[in-house]
């Protein structure tokens, strides 16, 4: 429960968004059908299937590296590309596509066999079950599950709002706020426009570090602080994101520039903590982040 309060707390309207959630669990089925969640999903699953034809072309280019061959390489890529036709069948039964990266990690360091697989093929039915989907995912199943879980969210909904009136209560009779209360508060007092703007006149220049960790609510904070003329600076590393557990979205540094127009990025690529080994094998396994700026 507390956690679920932590993530709520981290928006701009936390119990809009619950109240919000246990309705889109109780909505019927042709709401669902053209409603966000069911919307959400499917691109979700195409994003996996983009994954698994990403890896193949991978995979290709492994097959066309080496002039070697090992039954070892065969054995291992077998292995790969049929839990990749696992996930591509999965479409028929409705379960969507599981991404399925993890054994390709290492294929750079195997030598080829002698024969090597017919990748094409198996982009061809991989592209083919990407066309296909909207069609054989199930959305009456989804919809089901959904509707069986509807008693349970609404059941946590009515705990997690117990524990914040007993939470609030408690606050109350210490006179004391919380780091959430602080940002609600200002929020609350900055959608106000005479406040706003006596704040945006009151500071020249805004300054936000660790942006990376910034929440949805910290991020309506800086803009309500800044107009499309604000000097504003923000200070992060997208590679460093941790605390997403508290509500902190990496979209926030990732859109910087879309927000505020005329935005100047400057990398600070020097590192004066770490060797060059401990840099190299960091940036073997950041690379292969999802949803990063690159340096």
């Amino acid at each position: 429960i507390l956690r679920c309060y932590s993530m709520m707390m981290a928006l701009p309207d936390p119990w809009g968004w619950l109240e919000r959630s246990v309705s889109a669990y109780e909505m019927d089925f042709q709401a669902f059908c053209d409603g966000e969640m069911w919307q959400t999903y499917l691109h979700g699953c195409r994003q996996n299937v983009e994954e698994c034809l990403g890896a193949l072309h991978t995979i290709e280019g492994y097959t066309k590296s080496y002039d070697g061959y090992t039954p070892l390489y065969t054995q291992r890529l077998r292995e790969c590309i049929e839990r990749l036709q696992q996930s591509v069948l999965s479409f028929d039964r409705g379960e969507g596509v599981c991404p399925v990266v993890e054994k390709w990690q290492g294929l750079n360091s195997w030598k080829k066999d002698k024969q090597p697989p017919d990748l094409k093929a198996w982009q061809e039915k991989a592209k083919a079950a990407y066309k296909r989907l909207p069609a054989n995912l199930d959305a009456k199943a989804q919809w089901e599950k959904m509707a069986a879980a509807a008693p349970v969210l609404a059941t946590l909904a009515e705990l997690i709002k117990s524990f914040a009136e007993e939470y609030e209560t408690r606050k109350q009779k210490k006179a004391t706020v919380d780091f959430f209360d602080m940002e609600h508060k200002t929020l609350a007092a900055l959608n106000n426009p005479a406040i706003a703007d006596e704040y945006r006149q009151r500071f020249q220049a805004v300054f936000v570090d660790e942006y990376q960790d910034t929440s949805v609510a910290q991020f309506q904070l800086v803009n309500l602080l800044c107009d499309e003329n604000a000097n504003i600076c923000v200070v992060g590393d997208d590679d460093q994101s941790i605390y997403r557990f508290r509500g902190a979205t990496i979209e926030n540094i990732l859109s910087f520039e879309q927000r505020f127009a005329g935005a100047k990025v400057i990398r600070l690529e020097q590192n004066y903590r770490s060797t060059s080994n401990i840099l190299d094998a960091a940036n073997c396994v950041i690379k292969n982040n999802e949803g990063r700026k690159g340096k």
